[in-house]
């Protein structure tokens, strides 16, 4: 009794061969199927076109900043301190002639032009007007011809002497109108001068120089009678040089 129960061999369990086979085929073949062997090298083709689209595919515009940028940017920055005030020149101012200064206002632009481009225009235009002023009160003057000697008519002078006399014609506010009296009239030996009557411009026909009143006198009364007709009258020769000068 004091032997060990102890089976035999022949007692143990044991599992049939068969049954081996049924519980793990696969391990008798190869250890992966051909389909599991290509699944898994498509998985790592596509690990791998992932990872060479991550690391070559370029990086955003905005991102992008080169090593000079980031260079300026601190220089621009670390140059301008706040707090400070900027020193600020004025434009030259220039003092020449041709040269203008233009204010702009809120409606119109003002143009201001040297005092020496002015006083220039002021002097040629007072230039022109003293050329184109006619000193000589004399306007028109006839040719000393066909002097009537005998009535002692004397041939009229730009002056008279103021102890001479002359014969007035004719006047008018018209100059047309008395050298077209001198043509129609074919007067030699005369003269006409402008004056002034209320302040407007007068122009007087005379003729002949006479160194008495009395030869006036008698020289008028032996003009033509269309010229009788607009009543001549006898002008001393001071008379007439007052009227000249009062132009």
């Amino acid at each position: 009794m004091n032997e060990s129960i102890r089976p035999e061999k022949e007692d143990r369990y044991t599992v049939d061969s068969s049954v081996k086979k049924t519980l793990s085929p696969k391990l008798n073949g190869p250890i992966l199927s051909k389909k599991k062997w290509i699944i898994l090298i498509l998985a790592l083709c596509v690990i791998l076109m992932l990872l060479s689209f991550a690391i070559f595919s370029p990086a955003p515009k905005e991102q992008l900043q080169t090593t000079s940028d980031v260079t300026d940017s601190i220089v621009s920055n670390t140059s301008v301190q706040p707090n400070e005030y900027q020193s600020l020149t004025p434009p030259k101012i220039s003092r020449s002639a041709t040269e203008t200064k233009q204010e702009n206002t809120a409606t119109k632009e003002r143009l201001e032009v040297p005092g020496e481009v002015t006083d220039i225009l002021a002097d040629k235009i007072s230039e022109l007007n003293e050329k184109n002023r006619v000193t000589d009160p004399i306007l028109l003057k006839g040719k000393n011809n066909n002097i009537d000697k005998e009535i002692n008519e004397q041939p009229l002078q730009k002056k008279l002497a103021n102890d001479h006399y002359t014969i007035q014609i004719n006047s008018s506010s018209s100059l047309e109108s008395m050298m077209e009296f001198v043509k129609q009239h074919k007067l030699t030996n005369y003269q006409i001068y402008e004056t002034r009557r209320s302040q407007k411009p007068w122009y007087v026909l005379i003729k002949g120089d006479y160194a008495t009143i009395k030869d006036a006198k008698n020289a008028a009364k032996l003009l033509p009678q269309e010229l009788q007709k607009s009543k001549p009258w006898i002008k001393s020769g001071e008379i007439v040089n007052k009227e000249k000068s009062s132009k």
